[in-house]
C-alpha cells in the first residue's frame, strides 16, 4: 500500500508493508517476555546468589503466605500526625464520661452486644469518610487497618454483620 508523505516541503514516498504475527509467533513472544528474570538471568551467579534472587525470582507470583506476621503493632503503623490521633482521643474523652450511662443502658446478662464505644467510633468513621452504607463500613472495618485502629478492634477480632451493626445502632440510637 503506497501513501504518499510531505516532509519539510518535500515530496516523499512511504512504502509500508504490514504483517500479523501468527499465533504461534505471539504465544512463543508471551513465553518469552520476562525483563525481570531475564535480567538478573544475565547476571553472574555468585552475584544473583548473594542477592539471593536465586530463592526469590517468583516473588511477583500470585501465591500468598497464609498468615500475616508483624512486629509493629496498629498504634506504631499510624503516622503520629494523623489527623485520626486528635479525634481518637476526643472520643476516648467523651465515651469515657458517657461510660456510666451505657452500664445503665446495656444488660450484664444475655447475648452479647456490640459495646457501645466501638459502635459509636465506628459510626463517627461512617461520617468521617462518607462511607455510604453499613455494609460498606463492615468492609473496610473488615480489612482497613486505620479503620480497625481507630475502633479499638484487634488484627483477629470479628467484625460484626452488618444487619448485627443496624440493629445495634437502633437500639442504641
Amino acid at each position: 500500500m503506497e501513501s504518499p508523505r510531505r516532509v519539510d516541503g518535500v515530496g516523499v514516498r512511504v512504502v509500508a508493508q504490514v504483517t500479523r504475527p501468527t499465533a504461534a509467533e505471539l504465544a512463543h513472544a508471551a513465553h518469552r517476555f520476562h525483563p525481570a528474570e531475564d535480567f538478573f538471568d544475565s547476571l553472574p551467579h555468585a552475584l544473583t546468589d548473594r542477592i539471593g534472587w536465586r530463592e526469590r525470582h517468583d516473588a511477583w507470583s500470585d501465591e500468598q503466605s497464609g498468615h500475616l506476621f508483624s512486629y509493629l503493632s496498629p498504634e506504631q503503623r499510624v503516622p503520629v500526625v494523623h489527623p485520626l490521633r486528635t479525634i481518637r482521643a476526643m472520643t476516648d474523652d467523651v465515651l469515657r464520661r458517657l461510660s456510666p450511662r451505657f452500664d445503665a443502658i446495656y444488660a450484664a446478662t444475655g447475648r452479647p452486644s456490640i459495646p457501645p464505644e466501638h459502635l459509636l467510633r465506628t459510626l463517627l468513621l461512617q461520617v468521617l469518610y462518607s462511607v455510604r452504607s453499613e455494609r460498606m463500613l463492615m468492609e473496610q472495618l473488615e480489612y482497613n487497618l486505620l479503620f480497625r485502629w481507630f475502633v479499638r478492634l484487634g488484627m483477629d477480632d470479628d467484625v460484626w454483620a452488618p444487619t448485627t451493626f443496624t440493629n445495634n445502632r437502633d437500639r442504641l440510637l
